[in-house]
């Protein structure tokens, strides 16, 4: 897929869901000039929008209450620009907003090694996740979690393999930089 000459500016991992949305096209023998298509293509956004707004309601109702955690929600669910990139133009932005929420709320829990898997898997939807590192490597500094490091860069690491694998069979793993 990515082989020289052949473009594509994503990493691997919204491949996967593309390619997800590419079966469930072939099989429901929908062309791809469909309408139908078209909302397939998009939907995955959409439920991405609404997974996050569901877990910002949650991560806000355990320190604020429910009617502001719904203010919350609604506030994230409702934005233009929010709505304007998944429901119009059907991005990848809505699930990059999706792994990072579930990665902080995977560091807030304590689950560092499930929250380094998660934000490995952002990282290779958008590279536009690494600005989050520092804010990472404070979470794990603030609560002296130092000792978790190791296991969560293992967890890091085994999950940018396994995704990379299919892809790098024939190539190595040096093509993603």
């Amino acid at each position: 897929f990515y082989a020289p000459g052949y473009f594509c500016d994503y990493p691997p991992a919204y491949l996967y869901l593309l390619s997800l949305v590419g079966l469930i096209r072939k099989g429901l023998a929908l062309s791809f000039d469909s309408p139908f298509t078209l909302i397939l293509v998009k939907l995955p956004p959409i439920l991405a929008d609404i997974l996050t707004a569901w877990l910002l309601f949650k991560l806000a109702q355990k320190r604020l209450g429910e009617k502001p955690a719904l203010w919350v929600a609604l506030a994230y669910a409702f934005n233009p620009a929010i709505f304007i990139d998944s429901t119009a133009w059907g991005q990848v932005d809505s699930w990059l907003a999706l792994l990072l929420v579930l990665t902080l709320f995977a560091f807030s829990e304590g689950r560092y090694e499930a929250g380094a898997a998660l934000y490995a898997a952002s990282v290779l939807f958008k590279p536009q996740a690494l600005i989050l590192a520092p804010l990472c490597l404070f979470i794990f500094c603030r609560r002296s979690a130092l000792k978790r490091i190791p296991l969560s860069l293992l967890s890091f690491f085994a999950t940018v393999l396994l995704l990379l694998l299919p892809f790098s069979l024939h190539r190595g793993f040096q093509w993603i930089v």
